[in-house]
């Protein structure tokens, strides 16, 4: 799985370039891993299309689901992995030659897992702390001091223990709360993907959820989190706050709350 940089984008050794450059420069580069699931044309997805192929095992094949196997969000060109399966977490994670591993000793500095939720979860399924120690483990027998990220856009308390993900791109505990204590009156798109206008709370109500969310995870898991104020998955914060002092004060609170993004494996 440990594929190469696609050309177009500058191959394998514009990325070793990058990682060396922002080194020098006193920066760490992290890199983005999805661990749910692959695309259709990866060559294990191909592999398994023959029943007697270990790859067969990674995937979940079931004559009556939809696409005859499972995939991410009914999506057919995304089809999800079995973390159930031994084989496939050696070679996605554990085995030394997994692109978990292989990437930090090229010089990365640790992983944002997409969709880290939905990460070794599967209808009755539900191995996510299990995988997450594992993703951990793998990262801790490369050595060095690096981060393991968690993306989660809901309430990620439950996935904190403090033993797998380092912690979690905090929407639940902070992005939502900033966003709906300052928010313009002429934002009108959707809260975060749900179907509904941001609502409108105090600043009495934003503290008093911060302070709520934040005594469900260990502190560790605080400490390593990211309080983001807006994504790529999301509207920009100035648009959302929709003036230069309201966006001051949301990054005030972004920087002034306990936050440093840092952790040890």
């Amino acid at each position: 799985c440990a594929l190469p940089i696609y050309p177009l984008l500058g191959g394998n050794e514009a990325m070793r370039r990058l990682i060396t450059q922002a080194h020098d420069d006193g920066l760490r580069v992290i890199g983005d891993i999805t661990l749910n699931h692959c695309g259709r044309t990866h060559p294990w997805f191909t592999a398994a299309q023959d029943p007697s192929a270990p790859e067969r095992d990674y995937f979940r094949f079931d004559p009556d689901l939809q696409y005859g196997y499972e995939c991410w969000f009914d999506v057919p060109t995304l089809p999800k992995f079995d973390h159930t399966s031994s084989g496939l977490r050696d070679r996605l994670v554990r085995d030394e030659a997994s692109p978990v591993r292989r990437w930090l000793r090229e010089g990365l500095d640790g992983w944002r897992v997409d969709v880290a939720n939905m990460a070794g979860r599967m209808g009755s399924v539900d191995v996510t702390h299990e995988f997450a120690r594992d993703v951990r483990a793998a990262m801790a027998a490369e050595g060095g001091d690096t981060l393991l990220m968690a993306e989660h856009g809901h309430d990620a308390s439950g996935d904190l223990l403090g033993d797998g993900w380092h912690g979690t791109m905090n929407y639940a505990g902070f992005t939502r709360q900033v966003w709906c204590w300052l928010r313009s009156p002429d934002f009108h798109e959707t809260f975060l993907g749900l179907p509904v206008e941001v609502p409108v709370i105090s600043g009495e109500q934003f503290a008093s959820s911060v302070r709520a969310f934040h005594a469900r995870i260990p502190w560790r898991s605080l400490l390593a989190s990211w309080n983001i104020l807006s994504s790529h998955d999301t509207a920009r914060i100035r648009s959302v706050v929709g003036t230069a002092e309201r966006q001051v004060a949301a990054l005030a609170l972004a920087v002034g709350l306990p936050e440093i993004g840092r952790a040890h494996v």
